[in-house]
C-alpha cells in the first residue's frame, strides 16, 4: 500500500527509495507507482486510460469505485485533485491537488 505521494511538474528522474510510492507529474496529469528501488524505470506508469478518469462535484471517497490509478477531477471551486491509490472498491482516493 503507497504510504508516500510525491507531485512534480515532470517525471521521476531517480530511483524510488520505496516500493509503493506514487509520484504525480501535476503538468503531464500522469500517475507512476514505485514498483522496486534499483533504476528510475522501477517507476511504472499508470494506465489511467484503463483505471479509469472520472470528474464530478464534492470527495470520490466512498462515491466512486475505481482502481489503483485512476483519477478524479473533483469540479467544485476551487478544482481538486485525486488520485486511487489503494482498493478496488470506492475508498482509498488520495487528494493530489488543491
Amino acid at each position: 500500500m503507497p504510504q508516500y505521494v510525491t507531485e512534480s511538474t515532470a517525471d521521476p528522474s531517480a530511483a524510488p527509495s520505496r516500493i509503493g510510492y506514487v509520484w504525480v507529474n501535476t503538468s503531464a496529469a500522469t500517475v507512476f507507482l514505485s514498483t522496486g528501488t534499483a533504476a528510475v524505470g522501477d517507476w511504472k506508469k499508470m494506465d489511467v486510460a484503463a483505471t479509469g478518469n472520472f470528474s464530478g462535484s464534492g470527495t470520490p471517497e466512498a462515491v466512486v469505485t475505481a482502481s489503483p490509478g485512476a483519477t478524479y477531477t473533483d469540479v467544485a471551486d476551487p478544482p481538486l485533485f485525486w488520485v486511487k491509490i489503494t482498493g478496488t472498491g470506492n475508498t482509498g482516493w488520495r487528494q493530489i491537488v488543491g
